[in-house]
């Protein structure tokens, strides 16, 4: 995890407290990249909720925290940070 991604992670404001777990999950399988794929349900199992729920959670962090995704084949979702998360890099 970089230190920029999960400052990104924890300073989400106005964010369910989901949402915010979904994007811890996010900047710590980041890393220091600036996108990542991963699946809804390794992500629904680490937020310890269902992937209806989690998909939830990525739109709420699409909407208020600018963070762009694409839904792939099955349950892929490839995700990128708001630029301003990755500004320090």
């Amino acid at each position: 995890m970089s230190i920029e991604n999960f400052v990104w992670a924890v300073q989400l404001r106005g964010v369910s407290p989901g949402a915010k777990l979904l994007a811890i999950y996010i900047a710590n399988y980041c890393g220091g990249a600036d996108s990542f794929k991963f699946s809804l349900e390794d992500a629904s199992a680490w937020c310890c909720c269902g992937i209806v729920e989690c998909e939830t959670f990525l739109g709420e962090l699409h909407r208020t925290a600018g963070l762009d995704f694409q839904c792939g084949h099955g349950l892929d979702v490839t995700v990128a940070l708001p630029k301003f998360a990755r500004a320090s890099k």
